[in-house]
């Protein structure tokens, strides 16, 4: 098809019949940026919209399936051979939208090919390549590039084989760890295949690999966490390591060569990795990959991805308001100034797994602790420099207060970050209650019924005295089944030598029937003292258990204090927690409480905290709220107080979604944060009502009183109810109700007609006043037709008649229309 008005030579071209009933064409636009920061490319190629009606004889195709095939534009004069016409856009449209003789199609770009799944294969669980079943459903991961300190997936437990990409050859591993200590320096060997990796005789403490498909496998069970530095896919035999040779990999999984132009990706050679054990799609990781170099990613007018620098340097161009050269501006507007942006280039080697502390091995932490030693030492000198420095800018406080006010406008964000430190989990509590009830069996005696009390003293050998008493009581009955039994034990003893003085109490107290069901309590009180410290203990502990053929029932609730004091300071820290659980074949379930207080202060600083944590889970689903509160000051005059609530979820996929709200006073600075998807004000009583409402599409405030506005800070209200976004077409809602509309048609008219125009949006009343004005691109004698507004009107359109003195004059570019109502 053609444009609308098209003649003869552009309706027949290149041997085809082109039929010319194209009213309006797509728009291409490119966003690359915001706010001055680089951002993943994206590109919207607009709508065509063209007529059906028996003038043009394609009824037929409303009926057709237009979603998803292909389409090609070219652009030339009307009348030149089709070999001078230059092609605008290659990609693919989408349905196909009817309203009355109108009918429009969306255009996609090259976009929608790389809308697909980056991992296409996961584990079947039938062993070997397909993995254990315990694995069965997981995807297969992928890696590129030189990916430093990778998990790998564990594909078999029988012989300790790991897999970090299962889509062709690789470069092989470098390096594997335990807890971030080298397992061996080296590969013991390097195999073709599954088969003959599992085939070596490794043992513990050596490792092999296989690059042919990207395995690597240990000589013995590990007892720590297992990651490993890789060589990701290869091509040909070659290691791709920088991110343009990465991108054009990616990209050929779901195109072909011939659209990939390979020469705009050759200057991206910084080094780049990636690893993924989880669905992305190929379009998103390649755009990211380039905003993370400084480029970005696009399809050109033939469909040909393309790489360009954001930060490239190039000849400028000039955009002219008269439209005396190209490109031609139609609308143009001055934005609002954002905030400056700045560029911090942080070098750095990306590590893809992250080391709680229980998961580094000593060596390196002897290592590390030395490290830290000398860095302490350094830092101190460094501070005791620096509070020289200090002392002498304290004679030059002049202006402080204007410090502080330019402090105030470029705050910190000193919320966000607490807000966005993941919940821990509480899961690591156990709430099994195995290890109270461990402790409390000490107060079962061998004989089935017996009662013990006892006062004694005695003199260690180490010359310590001590004085005790012991109280232990056991009841217990036995049959074919089942040992029903009970147990109390309680122990008071002080001791008292040369060195220090302590007093305890120990409780412990059991219940059990038969080996499913249990109760335990166990309680310690210890007081000590030396020449140099104290210290005051208290724990209590109670815990129960009851397990059936079908699930386990657990539960424990823990009380622990304790009161240190030294000649370095003084610590107050007590923990509450509580907890119930349940193990199944549906699933395992489990809620808990804890809360940890503290309070210290030494020599250098003073700091309290409290902590709540709260957390359901059901499978792998989990909810948990953390109330976070501290102070602390120090020497160096710091001071800092914040309080934090947190909210978060974790959905059976794995995603976390977490939101709360925080506000920290850091130096007298106070900053706070809100992070949730919605933000709201109500009013109280028993009908509230919403004042204040802000969600990420913007802020919505009624009856708002404002004593005074900056210029260019706001909108009036109607701006919001006003469409601009088609350069062909627009209106505004003006205050009071009245409606101006106006449009642009652009076509080729060569014959008297009528031309229908459909406004951007129905008036809702009446129609009252309508203008139309010829348009020319260039001055012309034979352009002399001219436009007259036609009795055929309505809300929702209009139609215009264009007419000429004579008939060889009959020629005109367009129009522009211009309408009144309400």
């Amino acid at each position: 098809m053609s444009s609308l008005g098209a003649s003869a030579a552009g309706t027949v071209l290149d041997g085809h019949a082109w039929t010319p009933c194209i009213r309006d064409w797509g728009e291409r636009s490119i966003s690359i940026f915001s706010s001055g920061e680089l951002q993943p490319a994206t590109v919207s190629h607009g709508d065509v919209v063209f007529l059906v009606s028996s003038d043009f004889d394609n009824q037929a195709w409303a009926g057709l399936s237009f979603d998803g095939r292909p389409v090609e534009m070219w652009i030339g004069e009307d009348g030149a051979d089709f070999s001078e016409y230059e092609q605008v856009f290659a990609g693919s449209c989408g349905a196909l939208a009817r309203n009355g003789l109108e009918c429009t199609l969306g255009l996609a770009g090259p976009d929608a090919k790389l809308a697909k799944d980056l991992l296409s294969a996961s584990y079947t669980g039938e062993g070997a390549l397909n993995g254990d079943p315990e694995i069965k459903g997981s995807l297969k991961p992928w890696c590129s590039g030189e990916a430093k300190n990778i998990s790998g997936v564990l594909i078999s437990e029988n012989y300790w084989v790991y897999q970090y990409h299962a889509y062709g050859p690789t470069g092989g591993v470098q390096g594997v760890y335990e807890n971030a200590w080298p397992v061996a320096s080296g590969p013991s060997a390097t195999v073709d295949s599954y088969g003959a990796l599992i085939g070596l005789d490794l043992q513990p403490g050596q490792w092999a690999h296989c690059p042919a498909q990207g395995l690597y496998r240990l000589g013995g069970q590990p007892s720590g966490l297992i990651t490993a530095d890789v060589i990701g896919a290869t091509v040909n035999g070659s290691p791709l390591l920088t991110v343009g040779e990465i991108v054009r990999h990616l990209l050929s999984t779901r195109v072909t060569a011939d659209e990939i132009d390979a020469s705009t990706f050759a200057p991206f050679t910084q080094a780049w990795s990636l690893y993924v054990d989880s669905q992305v799609s190929v379009g998103d990781q390649v755009r990211e990959a380039m905003r993370q170099a400084g480029g970005y990613l696009l399809p050109d007018q033939s469909g040909r991805w393309i790489a360009g620098d954001f930060y490239g340097e190039g000849t400028a161009g000039e955009l002219r308001g008269d439209r005396t050269a190209e490109p031609l501006v139609e609308t143009y507007s001055q934005l609002a100034s954002a905030p400056p942006a700045y560029r911090v280039k942080v070098g750095h080697d990306r590590s893809w797994t992250v080391h709680s502390d229980d998961q580094i091995s000593p060596l390196l932490l002897d290592i590390t602790d030395e490290e830290a030693r000398a860095a302490a030492a350094d830092a101190a000198a460094k501070a005791e420099a620096a509070g020289q420095k200090a002392d002498q800018a304290n004679d030059k406080a002049d202006g402080a207060t204007d410090n502080v006010e330019n402090v105030r406008r470029k705050l910190p964000e000193l919320v966000r970050p607490l807000l966005q430190e993941p919940i821990e989990r509480l899961s690591a509590l156990h709430i099994q209650g195995a290890a109270v009830q461990a402790k409390a069996t000490v107060a079962l005696h061998e004989q089935n019924l017996i009662a013990i009390q006892s006062l004694a003293t005695r003199i260690e050998d180490d010359g310590a005295l001590v004085a005790e008493q012991v109280t232990q009581l056991t009841t217990r009955v036995e049959n074919s089944e089942d040992r029903i039994e009970s147990g109390f034990l309680e122990i008071n003893r002080t001791i008292a030598d040369a060195d220090e003085a302590l007093a305890e109490s120990i409780t412990a107290q059991i219940a059990n029937f038969g080996e499913d069901v249990n109760a335990s309590i166990n309680e310690e009180r210890i007081a000590r003292t030396t020449a140099v410290d104290a210290v005051a203990r208290d724990l209590d502990e109670m815990s129960g258990r009851m397990s059936t053929l079908s699930e386990d029932l657990s539960g424990e609730i823990l009380d622990s204090r304790q009161l240190t004091i030294d000649k370095d300071g003084a610590m107050a820290r007590r923990v509450d927690a509580l907890g119930v659980r349940i193990d199944d074949e549906v699933a395992d379930r489990s809620a808990a409480i804890r809360t940890v207080e503290e309070a210290v202060a030494d020599e250098t600083e003073a700091r309290a905290s409290a902590i709540q944590t709260i957390e359901s889970t059901y499978g792998d689903r989990i909810a948990a709220i953390e109330i976070e509160a501290s102070t602390a000051t120090d020497a160096l005059d710091n001071l800092n107080a914040q309080y934090t609530v947190k909210v978060q979820s974790t959905l059976a996929d794995g995603t976390r979604v977490l939101g709360g709200f925080g506000v920290a006073n850091q130096n007298g600075v106070v900053d706070t944060a809100f992070m949730t998807d919605a933000f709201r004000i109500y009013t109280p009583g028993v009908a509230p009502r919403q004042v204040f409402y802000a969600d990420g599409d913007g802020v919505k405030m009624t009856n708002v009183e404002v004593d005074k506005l900056k210029a260019g800070t706001i909108d009036f209200e109607f701006i919001n109810r006003q469409s601009l976004q088609n350069a062909f077409g627009g209106y505004q809602v003006l205050p009071g109700g009245l409606i101006i509309m106006w449009g642009q048609v652009r076509m080729a008219i060569n014959d008297e007609q009528i031309i229908p125009v459909t406004f951007p949006t129905p008036f809702t009343t009446a129609l009252m006043s309508l203008t139309a004005t010829p348009y020319i691109a260039t001055a012309n004698n034979y352009r002399d037709l001219w436009i007259q507004t036609t009795a055929t009107r309505s809300l929702t359109g209009a139609s215009f008649y264009c007419q000429a003195a004579t008939g060889n004059q009959q020629r005109l570019d367009g129009f522009d229309w211009m309408a009144f109502g309400y």
